[in-house]
């Protein structure tokens, strides 16, 4: 399975994105701010990754990207703000706000959508890649 990252709007607090499967947007995504790749701070270069399943405590039942320079444990989640990625990739059904912080919204649906979609995959190539404002 191939995805795309498309990053549309960058902020000093949040990067928002696009995660296209198919040449078709199925979901929306919150990274950290671009901090020069900064390992738990930095959303991460773009580029072509292998993805592989994950599995811990924290995070069950997950995908890890691999293979970016200088990073490890970089992984897809559930989550609404900057605050709540550490460097991952946060997903959701649509961007907006929570208590006026940048946000995405409907997580925890959105995490379970994409589970799903590649519940019967072994392999998972993702592209992050420029596209949109605010840079």
């Amino acid at each position: 399975m191939k995805l795309i990252l498309r990053r549309v709007c960058y902020r000093s607090d949040c990067t928002f994105a696009v995660l296209i499967h198919n040449n078709q947007p199925i979901m929306v995504a919150l990274e950290d701010p671009f901090r020069d790749n900064k390992r738990n701070e930095s959303c991460i270069v773009p580029g072509t990754y292998k993805c592989r399943r994950y599995s811990s405590a924290k995070y069950p039942n997950t995908w890890e990207i691999t293979d970016v320079p200088q990073r490890d444990k970089i992984l897809f989640h559930a989550g609404n703000t900057a605050k709540d990625t550490e460097g991952c990739v946060l997903l959701g059904e649509k961007f907006g706000e929570i208590n006026g912080v940048p946000a995405i919204q409907s997580s925890r649906a959105a995490f379970e959508k994409f589970m799903l979609l590649t519940k019967d995959i072994d392999e998972l190539t993702i592209t992050v890649e420029h596209g949109g404002w605010g840079r």
